[in-house]
C-alpha cells in the first residue's frame, strides 16, 4: 500500500475513533475526558505511521504511539497548549511595538485513567493575556495577531466545548472607542465548541491598550 494511502486510512480511522474534527481542529476535550484509554489506540495508529515512515515494523510503531497515548497522550496535549499560548505571545511582543503580556496562567486537571486506575494532576491553560496598543490597531502586524489570538480561543473551546475571549478597555478609552460592555455566544467555525465574547470596562487597564484574555473553561476532574 502506497503510504499516502496508508495516511489516509490512518487518520480516518483516527477521526473515528476520536471524534476528531478535520485536520488543523482539535478535537474535544469531552471525547477525550471520556475515552483516554482510547488514546492508547489512536497513539498506536500513529506510531505505526511513524514506523513505516522510518522503515520499521506497524508493531513497532504501536509501542512508541501507546506509550504517548492515555493520561500521558491527555498530558502532552495539555502541553503543547500552554507552549503555544507563550508562542502567540512571544510573536505578538515581536510583531507588535508596545505589547505587553502576562504569564500564561495554568490550573490543575486531576486526570484519572479507569481502565488502569492511573491518577495525574495535569497542568492545563486556564487564561492567556495581551495588552494590544490602541494605536496599532489596523495594522497588519495587529491584525495577525489577533487572528492568532482568536485561533488560540478557537482550540480551546472545540476541546472543552467552551472558552472565553474577553476584551477590556478603561472607561476613557471605552468611551473614545464608542465600546459598550456586551457579551455573546459564538459558534466555532467546526461548530464543536462556543466562544463566549465578552467586551467590559475595566479601571485596571492602562491608558491606550485593550486587554484580551482568553479563557479555556477546563474540568477540575477527569474520570476516564
Amino acid at each position: 500500500m502506497k503510504l499516502k494511502s496508508i495516511t489516509a486510512v490512518l487518520i480516518s480511522t483516527i477521526f473515528a475513533l476520536s471524534g476528531c474534527a478535520a485536520p488543523g481542529q482539535p478535537g474535544s476535550t469531552e471525547n477525550k475526558a471520556t475515552n483516554i484509554g482510547g488514546g492508547a489506540v489512536i497513539g498506536c495508529l500513529g506510531g505505526a505511521l511513524v514506523a513505516h515512515l522510518a522503515g520499521g515494523k506497524a508493531a513497532k510503531g504501536c509501542a512508541i504511539g501507546a506509550a504517548i497515548g492515555g493520561v500521558a497522550g491527555y498530558a502532552k496535549a495539555r502541553q503543547e497548549e500552554i507552549d503555544a499560548a507563550k508562542n502567540v505571545q512571544a510573536e505578538t511582543l515581536a510583531a507588535v511595538p508596545g505589547a505587553k503580556a502576562e504569564p500564561v496562567v495554568t490550573e490543575n486537571v486531576e486526570v484519572k485513567d479507569k481502565s488502569t486506575g492511573e491518577v495525574k494532576t495535569v497542568q492545563a491553560v486556564k487564561e492567556v493575556t495581551i495588552d494590544m496598543p490602541l494605536s496599532q490597531k489596523g495594522t497588519p502586524e495587529f491584525n495577525s495577531a489577533m487572528d492568532k489570538i482568536k485561533a488560540l480561543a478557537e482550540r480551546y473551546a472545540d476541546e472543552r466545548q467552551s472558552a472565553d475571549l474577553t476584551v477590556a478597555m478603561n472607561q476613557k478609552d471605552a468611551r473614545l472607542q464608542k465600546i459598550t460592555a456586551m457579551s455573546t455566544p459564538l459558534k466555532t467555525a467546526s461548530g464543536k465548541g462556543t466562544i463566549n465574547f465578552i467586551r467590559i470596562i475595566d479601571p485596571t487597564v492602562p491608558s491606550g491598550f485593550e486587554r484580551i484574555t482568553v479563557r479555556a473553561n477546563n474540568n477540575s476532574k477527569i474520570d476516564a
